[in-house]
């Protein structure tokens, strides 16, 4: 299985900013009802899809108007996942996106796909992260081992009653799991990276330093080859390969040298704009923010806890 994690975002103009929250509070938080029986369909499609959780938030922009984030982490494919919500979510939801100042004419699904915002922690990615909170459990599984658990607790109660051995009561219970067509999955250990102990601090690091070398560390060994290839090239030859070796260190030690006092120097910049910041909106802390004339002080939002129920 895999999971799907996705955010897509709207601009709101002013003029349809307050009605955009009204509509966002209209469907629940938690989900009404309604709004709910639309993500457990999503979950009859084909496709062994189903949503863990989402929100639809509008919140205020700065230069005026709003955001409408729709965000939700699911089980199965991106694509198949997106046309099911609209397909199901969207008539709950159509007037709100209607309400984005470039909705236009086309499909809430194809809006949607051409409003993903993609995450990441590279260089030029949108910074963002994106969390699972259950790797490797689908919402099908996590719903299956609650029904497990609760027919457990019912099962060692009643069985308790019936024998006296510890043994007994356990083979009882096996048994009556292994003639229950609902349970019977729960004979099989199926694994899950969710059920895995803690990774050692150097098991951690033996993964971590490659994945922070790739992305951000790169750039640092461009001085080191440059140097390397200009030097040889002046001096193709035995000693010239030496002498480029030579250099080429020396300039890795030197932007290593200048890296360590750039990263000093800006967080130096970064903590002196902190303590300004901060002394700036101090005073105004006593009183909330408003996010409208109407003394709002939380964003309007939906929220769908897949595991309702």
């Amino acid at each position: 299985m895999s999971h799907t994690l996705v955010t897509i975002i709207s601009k709101v103009s002013p003029e349809h900013f307050e009605r955009a929250r009204d509509a966002a509070e209209s469907l629940g938080n938690p989900a009404s009802m309604r709004v709910m029986a639309a993500f457990e369909a999503v979950a009859e499609e084909p496709g062994n899809l189903g949503v863990h959780f989402s929100s639809m938030t509008v919140f205020p922009a700065t230069g005026g108007g709003g955001h409408l984030v729709f965000e939700f982490s699911a089980d199965g494919d991106k694509n198949a996942l997106i046309v099911a919500l609209a397909k199901h979510l969207g008539p709950h939801v159509d007037d709100l996106f209607a309400m984005a100042s470039d909705r236009g004419t086309g499909s809430l699904a194809a809006y949607w796909k051409s409003h993903e915002v993609t995450v990441g922690q590279r260089i030029l990615d949108n910074p963002g992260v994106l969390f699972a909170g259950t790797p490797g459990l689908s919402v099908a599984r996590i719903r299956n081992e609650r029904r497990l658990r609760n027919f457990l607790e019912r099962a060692v109660e009643e069985e308790g009653q019936r024998h006296d051995s510890a043994l007994a009561i356990i083979t009882a219970i096996r048994n009556r799991v292994r003639h229950d067509p609902s349970l019977t999955w729960a004979l099989t250990a199926q694994d899950a990276a969710a059920l895995h102990g803690e990774r050692s601090v150097l098991q951690a690091v033996r993964s971590i330093l490659p994945r922070v070398f790739r992305r951000y560390l790169w750039p640092l060994t461009l001085p080191f080859l440059l140097t390397f290839v200009l030097m040889l090239a002046l001096d193709f030859s035995l000693a010239g390969l030496g002498t480029a070796v030579m250099a080429a260190i020396d300039a890795l030690v030197f932007t290593g040298v200048a890296v360590v006092i750039a990263g000093g120097l800006a967080y130096l910049a970064f903590d002196a704009s902190r303590i300004r910041a901060f002394r700036t909106t101090a005073p105004r802390t006593r009183r909330p923010w408003r996010a409208s004339s109407r003394g709002r002080t939380t964003p309007s939002r939906i929220i769908w806890p897949g595991y309702r129920g």
